[in-house]
């Protein structure tokens, strides 16, 4: 395409982009919604008035003050997953208080599952403080890891009012503890996290779980429980599903007895906002990438041939991987829990499959300069969708823009990667065309039948590495589709590599805990 294309191109992306940005934007400015910190911990209180005109700070008391839902994220998840969910609750009248659990987002302090329910207390404490919400009234609903959390902190804690696992659950509880258990899980949820909440509804009702009712009790007298399954689900877009908000707004008004309301359903095109928004800042690198590559690279590099046997060599690169980390984590040093066995994984296929690499193909000879130059164009061409892809994802679903402290360490995996990146797209890359698209694709695809293998029969990898499979199957096309523009503007695979490698390294930097 001619560069007035690409420019018109790219002011288009760009202005859908900001006026999606703009609209998200609009729907925080219907409630009040501070950043705060508590301790080390960084969290939202959302209160269902509007923001004060004319004037900063918080609103004056609202009359009643609403009761207080703890609203807390799963293992490979931060506030920003929960957002969803508590928008709901909000506009049904809740306060809602969602924070990062420790060593999730930009929460430094170390991960530690025994010490979650610290962090729930001192969320508990804070609404206390705040004279905007009705802290003698507070429920619990958390997501995977944060349902356990707050099942199990409902059933050690008095003074919970109700508790609503999602997708997942703790041993423990009878007749009696926890008060109001709401369980709900997606029809798409391993069978395991299905299994243990039709277990859980067994010990709270005394029946056994294939006979176990899935209503009984009454909420205004603690006693209730429920067992919802949410169908069409899996275990990450049940977030995103009305259902659960609808169903947990229900049984916290029968829990506080509050007057019938209706209920206030999510505005039309929330969702649709922000997928445009991430897609069109995804398509703004498109136009883009051709204007980073002219400006730093200059000339574009002659095209290669493919290397024979690419796409085999890769399956057996990520097949060797699963075997190979019986012996141990090389990247075990990373902070990242299950994240620096999954990167290890990466490294370890990368490194099998360049060292194949650099004992069949005949090297070519490129001077520094120009090495240097196609690096710098695959820093830049991440740097281009971490603005707008990540900010856009951040708004509504997850928080990928990295803290510091992630950002350090992501660039550590960023290099451990590089043998990987630069390895298929050297292979396969070259000379361009759908073909190499195609055979690029099917080498990343072969990334999760190695997972699967490694997860399943290997047992080298940890189960909840495989809740990221779905996500990859959505995240790898992607990363197929930038690193093949980049390839078609450059002519560089060291380019789209490096850029291959930066967002391999990317989400796993961005969404596992950090254990010390």
């Amino acid at each position: 395409m001619s560069p007035r294309v690409n420019v018109l191109l790219a002011v288009f992306f760009l202005i859908i982009f900001a006026s999606s940005s703009f609209r998200l934007a609009s729907l925080d400015r219907a409630f009040y919604r501070e950043e705060v910190r508590i301790g080390a911990m960084p969290a939202w209180l959302w209160l269902p008035v509007p923001p004060p005109v004319g004037r900063f700070g918080p609103p004056d008391p609202p009359s009643p003050r609403p009761p207080v839902v703890i609203v807390q994220h799963g293992f490979s998840a931060s506030r920003q997953a929960m957002s969803w969910l508590a928008r709901g609750l909000v506009r049904n009248g809740f306060a809602v208080l969602a924070a990062d659990f420790r060593g999730h987002g930009h929460n430094p302090t170390p991960f530690n599952t025994g010490e979650l329910s610290d962090d729930i207390t001192h969320l508990i404490e804070y609404a206390a403080t705040r004279p905007e919400v009705d802290a003698t009234r507070v429920a619990l609903v958390g997501h995977s890891m944060g349902a356990a959390a707050v099942y199990a902190y409902g059933l050690r804690h008095e003074g919970i009012s109700a508790v609503v696992p999602l997708s997942g659950s703790s041993p423990g509880g009878d007749l009696a503890h926890p008060s109001n258990v709401l369980l709900i899980y997606a029809s798409g949820d391993p069978e395991r996290t299905r299994a243990a909440s039709r277990a859980a509804m067994g010990r709270l009702t005394g029946v056994p779980p294939e006979l176990a009712p899935t209503t009984v009790g009454d909420p205004s007298l603690g006693n209730g429980r429920r067992l919802v399954e949410v169908t069409g689900h899996d275990h990450v877009t049940i977030l995103f599903s009305e259902t659960p908000v609808r169903e947990t707004v229900d049984w916290l008004r029968a829990t506080w007895r509050l007057p019938a309301a209706a209920f206030q359903a999510d505005p039309p095109g929330v969702l649709r906002e922000g997928l445009i928004g991430m897609l069109c800042g995804l398509l703004l690198f498109f136009p883009l990438s051709g204007f980073i590559a002219g400006a730093v690279l200059r000339t574009r590099a002659l095209p290669g041939t493919p290397q024979p046997r690419g796409v085999s060599m890769a399956f057996a690169a990520v097949l060797a991987a699963g075997v190979v980390l019986f012996a141990g984590t090389p990247l075990g040093f990373l902070p990242y829990v299950a994240g620096d066995e999954l990167l290890s994984f990466f490294l370890v296929a990368g490194s099998i499959y360049a060292v194949w690499l650099w004992r069949t193909r005949i090297p070519q000879v490129v001077s520094w300069s120009e090495h240097c130059r196609a690096a710098a164009v695959g820093v830049v061409a991440f740097g281009l969708v971490y603005a707008t892809v990540g900010a856009g994802a951040s708004r509504l679903f997850f928080n990928l823009m990295l803290s510091g402290q992630r950002f350090a360490w992501f660039l550590v995996a960023a290099l451990a990667l590089l043998p990987l990146g630069i390895g298929l797209e050297t292979a396969l890359r070259p000379p361009g065309g759908v073909a190499s698209v195609l055979r690029s694709l099917a080498a990343k695809l072969c990334l999760i039948v190695g997972l699967i293998v490694a997860i399943s029969f290997f047992g080298t990898l940890p189960p909840v590495v495989g809740l990221m499979i779905p996500s990859f199957l959505i995240v790898l096309p992607v990363i197929e589709a930038v690193a093949a523009r980049l390839y078609v503007v450059s002519g560089s695979p060291l380019a789209s590599g490096v850029l291959t490698a930066l967002l391999l390294a990317w989400i796993p930097a961005a969404i596992f805990p950090i254990g010390y």
